[in-house]
This record gives structure tokens, C-alpha cells and sequence, in this order.
């Protein structure tokens, strides 16, 4: 193997007698990796020496691509612990090298395995030791990747670093997080006395590919190549033949060496209108399979192994007729156990041979294998070619007593009941509900191309997991708590039922829900353990008197949504700002708690900013979404592309709908109108007097820019993570600020008449109605804004 010298930055290769080395684990960014030909190719790297950071390091070697820095700090962190050589995958593989690539695949658990300690650094992770941090920390793209699972499993010490190399924790500190974001036992993640630590394979064939279920590659074939050492197998990678060919490979090669029947344990979430034999497809076919252990084979004797020929898979297997079904249907037990019993599945004959029966169905349970042992061939069928699902699925509401649907809000304003539609591929939908005490809230349900209808808060809970079910909102000002959950069901049109049920703060079960909801962790500082790589963690969840909380939502909130929206986008109050904001607008009696609770008011004003923000992006994109309903695909992607590509150069931000003018006085844009709108939604309880005179500057800008990235994704045919997150907005939002400030002779941009109106327009769509076409805003000796900005 090469290792990379962390001093040097020379690469050497080792046959025997390899020395100890760290190794990165990292996830890669688009064509700024550094490989190892450009390592070979520097002829500078001798200049590098004591350099004592690196951008001078960056000068005088001539380094242009961005990974070069990455490779700086990974050798600097691991110098401070004495490290002489680390194993960095981007530059100690020569890809250019089927045969080394193919070495290297078939060794990466073992270079994992064998490093002294992994580094994980999770470039999205912008202050790991924080709350803000950990959220972030749990969304990171690492917990993602395919490749990533045996680095993570792999090591046996594993830090992770955040986007500034500073440590967030250790895999073992954090192993209570990890194994929550991951679905995989913290068990694996704890060494005993009695033995090191549990091993992978002290788990079933079908808990390993569970773990697996929810990540992605870059190559589809990767996702059964990154597998190999978890299931300890090795094979030739042959890029260009398909992820599902790959992992029937995979699967193949796990059973030459396994008689665990799990891997039999799947259920398919696509791909199944064609006959399906006994493997899998892909790993998230096990997504539901994360509790099943290994088969007993006991029951079976001698006739416990299977083998795999080219008409099939022969296996004995314990069938029994099912009678409430078409003929030639049998319940095959797997002899592997859940805490429900004995998995089982159907199989339906087919001439001499078996294929599955209905593999989209919940895998069966019974309390003891039944049926008759008997041999049996269970053909595979050819893996077709990809091809979308583009059909509708009808869902079906079922509502708590507590609440109303109010419907969703259509192109005219208005809102429309319903109570079932038909959902199509790349479309979200969001429904408002009321509760008895009046108080309104949203749930937004999306759809890939999967038949997955997926729930999610707006402005508060990514969208990325195809297998997210469920999704817990606090309303009624914390007094209660609304759960959504979808459930899948057997119609053969895939209906999913959406299940909303209201949990007031006086049913036992609120304590429970509202502990899920509010499930965070903090770290601590470093202990003096071996290489200092370790913290400790505990449960944290902030504390405010139930009458305190009452009032920050009441009069802080808004008054801080407020001072936000008039100052930069991206900026929170610092702690002075804060304490003088909650003095300035809380009732008398709790103006001195502010220091006694300043930690807990101050991550609460942090996640309301959050909420805050979000809340433009989802509304941005809920606007567009209304606009875009009704136009058929090829109206959508022509309307789409004509806005980003505009000729004015003002892009998507301002333009008037369907190029109707509306009145001279009145601001032109709808998509602007609304979204800016959602600001003013938040604070329109402040009194009139108590309102600040300052413009709501940093409000206009996350507009502006939650309009661009709602037609990015929707030319992309994809869904956004979290607005407060996107990285794109933030590194453009100063210029924006700019661009409506002053013009680059120092002219005033926006002129106090267009500020009016854009503001007018914006809280003519706060409801109850604020204001038509007239505002109070008054401002002297400024320029009126280019036409082309309306």
C-alpha cells in the first residue's frame, strides 16, 4: 500500500514491514480532489518545509485545486499525535490502474481496520461543539455515503473532525448519536471486558444490509463494491454493469460462505412487477430488516445449505399452501427471527421452479416454521433495464377529532378542502390543519420517483430520506404536539394513508412525543485518555418556566424575527444584542431572567431563527409549486428555464405572472409578494407602535435568494435540504445586500415608493389583510429604483 508523509507530503509505497499510520475518511468533492498523479507531478513539494500554514505552503508549491488544502490540515492534525504517514484514498490509489483500483476496493476495510486511528471530517459540519453543530452533525452527508459505512465500522478508534478540523468527538463518546442517525447497534460501537467489541459478522446478513439501506454512491455499482469487507468477500469490480447486477454479484459471493437465511429477508420498493427470485436488488430493499436475526438451522439439519446454478437457487425450505390466495402460492419460512416470530415469505410455482410472490408485501410472521421441507429451484430473472415510475398515488387523510383540514392552498389564494388526491413523481404538496384553539399549522408532503409519500415540517426537517414515515410539529405555543405518520398499505394502487393525530400537553403521551421532538446531546470538553480523543456526552434539553417560555413565544419571538429581517441575512444577535432586545420587550416582571436562563433563551432564539428562515425557503418554494400546478410537464420546464435565464438579468426574483401588469402603483411580482410575505406573517402580532422603522433588508434577501434556489431544485426535478443550511445563499447573500443597497456609483437602489410597494404587496397576503396598496415607510433623497428591478 502507499502511505502519504505527513511532513513531506511524499508518497511512498510499502510491500511488508507497512509503519503505523492514521487514515481520512472524508466524503469527495466534485473534481477538486487531489489524486496521485498530482501528488507525483509537484515539483515544489520540497519548497513546502516549514511552512507555517497553508496558504504560504499553497504559494510557494503552486497548488491550485481546492483538495490540496484538505490534504494539508489531515497531515497536520495527525502530526500533533506523532503520526509519520497517513492513508488518504483520493492520493494513494493510482486509478488510472484496473488492477490497483480493483487491489485497493477489495483492501479498503483492511487498511481501515488496520490504521491506528480514522479522522472523519465532515466538511458540513460548520461548529461541531454546539447545538447548532450537533443538528448538523446528525444531517452531515457522510452518514450518507456507501463508501463511508466500513470507514465508520471498520476502525477501531474513529474522531470526527468538523469543517474547521476542530474534534467534535470520538465514534465511541458519540456512539449513542451515531447509532441513532445510523440505525446501526451502539453495541458495535462498545468494547467489554470479555471481548474487544462486537464484530459485523455477530450480526445477521440482513442487519448489515440494513445499515446500508439508506446511503448512496456516486456509481451505482459501488453501492454493492463498498460492501465487500462488511460481509468480508472480495470480486472484481466492473464498473458498467449495473448497481443490480453488482449486487447480485455480492450476493452470491456472500453465500458461498453463509448459510444465514436473512439474506432472504427483503422487502422491494420497486422493480416488482416483474418475477423476483430470493436476492435482492439493491440494500435499501432491507430497510425494514434492521431487527431480524441470523437462521437457525437447527431445524433443518444437513439440509441447511443452498447453492446457486444457472437455473436457479436450490433450497430446501418448509412450504405450506396459502388457501386465501391465487392457486400455487406457498408461505416459505426463512427460519430467521424478528421480535415477531419467524420470518416467512410467499412464493408462487411456475412450472418446475418458484419466484416470489408479491415482494413489495411485509415479510410474515408465524411462531414456528410450518409446512412441509422439500427442495426447491427458485429461479432469478434477467435484471431489466432502469426505467422511472411515473404513476399517481392516491392518499387518504385520517384526522384526529382535534383537528381540521382547512385543504391547500391553490393558484387563486384560496384554500380548498380535500381529503384524498393523486400524487405525482417530483411534486410536494403542503396542507394546512387548525387546531380547536384556533392555532393554524402546515405539514408538506413530497414524492420522488419512488412510490414513497413522504412527511416533513416545512422550515424545519430535511426531505432527503425516501424511507421518512413519520414527522412531529410543537404547536399551540407548546402546548401540544401534532404527529403525522404515513402508512403504507396493500391496495394494489399503493394508497397511503395520512394519519394526523393531536397530543395536547396534559395526555400522558405528550411527555414521551415531546422528548423525541426535543432529543438533543451536547459534548464536553476533552479527557486525558490515550491520544486525547475522547469526550464525553449527555442528554441536554433546555429549560425555561413554563410561563417564561409562554412569554418568548409571545413577545421575544416576533421582536426577534423582526431585528433579524432589518439587519444581514445570515447574522444572528450577538449575546449584548439579545440581553437589550429582551429587555426592551418582555413583560416587567420577566425582564431580570434574561441572565439566569441566557443559555436556554439564546439556543432558543437561535432555532427560532432557524424556523425563521426556513420558513422562506419552503415558502418560496410552495409558491412556485402553485404557480407550476396545471402546466403540463413541457410548460413546466419552459417556464422554469425562462425565468433563470431571463433577460433583464434580474433572474427568477422579479416578473409579473402570466405577463399580466398589474396597476403602476402596485408591486409586479407574486412570487416576491408571497414569500417576502412569510416575514410579515411572523411578526404582524407586534403592536403597531413597537414595530421597528429600520427596512426589512436581510428578510428581502432571503427572499430573493429562496426564489432562486426554489427554481434551481425545481429545474433539477429534486427536493432542498434545510434553507438555513444552504451554503450557496449564504456565500451570496452580502452581495445581494449590496445589489438593494446602492448602485456601484453609490446611489440609493431602492427608492422609498418602491419599498412601499414591495412591502404593501407583501402584507396584502398576510392574513387577516394588513394592507393594500399604501405604506408608512418614509424615506429621504434616494434614487428611484431601474425599471428592470420591478
Amino acid at each position: 500500500m502507499r502511505l502519504l508523509n505527513t511532513e513531506t507530503l511524499e508518497v511512498k509505497e510499502f510491500l511488508v514491514d507497512i509503519p503505523t499510520y492514521a487514515i481520512l475518511s472524508h466524503t469527495w468533492e466534485k473534481e477538486e480532489e487531489v489524486e496521485l498523479k498530482d501528488i507525483q507531478d509537484c515539483q515544489r513539494l520540497p519548497d513546502i518545509q516549514g511552512c507555517r500554514n497553508f496558504e504560504e505552503a499553497k504559494d510557494r508549491a503552486g497548488w491550485k485545486k481546492a483538495g490540496w488544502r484538505k490534504i494539508w490540515n489531515a497531515c497536520k492534525y495527525v502530526q500533533q499525535y506523532k503520526f509519520e504517514w497517513i492513508w488518504i484514498d483520493t492520493c494513494c490509489i493510482d486509478k488510472t490502474s484496473s488492477a490497483e483500483l480493483s487491489e485497493a476496493l477489495n483492501s479498503m476495510y483492511k487498511y481501515y481496520r488496520e490504521g491506528r486511528v480514522c479522522i472523519a471530517y465532515l466538511s458540513d459540519v460548520l461548529n461541531g461543539r454546539s447545538m447548532t453543530g450537533l443538528e448538523q452533525f446528525k444531517k452531515s452527508r457522510w452518514f450518507e455515503r456507501g463508501w463511508t459505512l466500513q470507514e465508520l465500522i471498520a476502525p477501531r478508534h474513529v474522531v470526527f473532525l468538523d469543517q474547521k478540523w476542530n474534534m467534535i468527538g470520538t465514534r465511541y463518546s458519540m456512539r449513542h448519536i451515531v447509532s441513532e442517525v445510523t440505525a446501526i447497534p451502539v453495541n458495535l460501537f462498545e468494547g467489554h471486558r470479555s471481548r474487544q467489541r462486537e464484530e459485523p459478522e455477530d450480526y445477521s446478513i440482513a442487519q448489515r444490509m440494513s445499515w446500508a439501506a439508506s446511503r448512496r454512491t456516486t456509481r451505482e455499482e459501488d453501492m454493492a463494491y463498498c460492501l465487500m469487507g462488511l460481509f468480508g468477500v472480495n470480486m472484481s469490480p466492473i464498473y458498467g454493469e449495473g448497481g443490480a447486477k453488482a449486487f447480485m454479484r455480492l450476493q452470491l459471493e456472500i453465500i458461498k460462505y453463509s448459510d444465514d437465511r436473512s439474506i432472504f429477508a427483503w422487502v422491494a420498493l420497486e422493480d416488482y412487477q416483474r418475477d423476483r427470485g430470493l436476492f435482492a436488488s439493491s440494500p435499501s430493499e432491507f430497510a425494514f430488516s434492521g431487527t431480524i436475526k441470523r437462521s437457525d438451522s437447527k431445524d433443518l439439519g444437513e439440509k441447511s445449505s443452498f447453492s446457486f446454478g444457472n437455473n436457479g437457487l436450490r433450497i430446501p425450505l418448509h412450504l405450506q399452501p396459502v388457501s386465501d390466495t391465487e392457486k400455487g402460492v406457498f408461505f416459505a419460512s426463512l427460519h430467521c427471527r424478528d421480535a415477531n416470530g419467524v420470518i416467512g415469505i410467499d412464493l408462487r410455482k411456475d412450472g418446475h421452479r418458484y419466484v416470489r410472490w408479491c415482494p413489495h408485501f411485509p415479510l410474515q410472521h408465524t411462531d414456528k416454521p410450518v409446512g412441509t421441507l422439500q427442495e426447491v429451484v427458485v429461479k432469478e430473472s434477467p435484471i431489466p433495464r432502469p426505467r422511472p415510475i411515473d404513476n399517481d398515488i392516491p392518499i387518504e387523510f385520517e384526522l384526529d377529532s382535534e383537528l381540521t383540514l382547512l385543504g391547500r392552498v391553490y393558484n387563486d389564494g384560496t384554500l380548498r378542502s380535500i381529503r384524498s388526491l393523486l400524487f405525482t413523481p417530483h411534486r410536494a404538496r403542503t396542507f394546512r390543519l387548525k387546531t380547536k384553539n384556533g392555532n393554524e399549522f402546515d405539514f408538506r408532503l413530497c414524492r420522488y420517483a419512488s412510490d414513497d409519500v413522504i412527511p416533513f415540517v416545512p422550515g424545519i426537517d430535511r426531505s432527503v430520506s425516501i424511507f421518512r414515515d413519520s414527522c412531529l410539529l410543537l404547536i399551540d405555543n407548546g402546548n401540544g404536539l401534532a404527529s403525522c405518520f404515513v402508512h403504507k398499505t396493500g391496495y394494489s394502487s399503493k394508497r397511503s394513508n395520512i394519519e394526523i393525530n393531536y397530543i395536547p400537553s396534559s395526555s400522558p403521551q405528550f411527555e414521551y412525543y415531546d422528548h423525541i421532538n426535543k432529543f438533543r446531546y451536547t459534548s464536553h470538553g476533552p479527557s486525558s485518555v490515550a491520544l486525547n480523543f475522547t469526550v464525553d456526552a449527555g442528554p441536554f434539553r433546555y429549560y425555561l418556566p413554563e410561563e417564561t417560555k409562554t412569554a418568548f413565544f409571545e413577545y421575544f419571538k416576533p421582536a426577534l424575527i423582526e431585528f433579524a429581517g432589518c439587519g444581514i441575512a445570515w447574522e444572528d444577535p450577538d449575546s449584548d444584542e439579545l440581553q437589550g432586545l429582551w429587555a426592551k420587550v418582555m413583560p416587567s416582571e420577566l425582564k431580570g431572567q434574561y441572565s439566569q436562563f441566557h443559555g436556554a433563551i439564546s439556543e432558543m432564539a437561535t432555532e427560532s431563527l432557524k424556523v425563521w428562515r426556513n420558513s422562506i425557503g419552503e415558502a418560496a418554494i410552495t409558491i412556485l409549486d402553485q404557480i407550476l400546478d396545471g402546466k403540463n410537464e413541457e410548460e413546466r420546464k419552459t417556464f422554469i428555464k425562462e425565468q433563470i435565464n431571463s433577460k433583464d438579468g434580474m433572474g427568477p426574483y422579479y416578473y409579473p405572472e402570466n405577463n399580466v401588469e398589474l396597476p403602476a402603483d402596485v408591486f409586479q411580482s407574486r412570487i416576491v409578494s408571497e414569500t417576502f410575505a412569510t416575514h410579515f406573517e411572523i411578526i404582524k402580532n407586534i403592536p403597531d407602535d413597537s414595530h421597528s422603522e429600520a427596512l426589512p433588508k436581510a428578510a428581502l434577501v432571503l427572499s430573493i435568494v429562496a426564489i432562486d434556489r426554489a427554481f434551481l431544485f425545481s429545474e433539477c426535478d429534486i427536493l432542498p435540504d434545510d434553507f438555513s443550511s444552504y451554503q450557496q445563499a449564504k456565500d451570496s447573500s452580502q452581495r445581494l445586500h449590496e445589489m438593494i443597497s446602492k448602485t456601484p456609483d453609490g446611489q440609493v437602489r431602492i427608492s422609498a415608493q418602491t419599498w412601499s410597494q414591495i412591502i404593501a404587496a407583501a402584507k396584502a397576503h398576510v392574513k387577516p389583510q394588513t394592507s393594500k396598496h399604501t405604506s408608512s415607510i418614509s424615506l429621504q433623497d434616494e434614487e428611484e429604483m431601474p425599471d428592470e428591478f420591478l
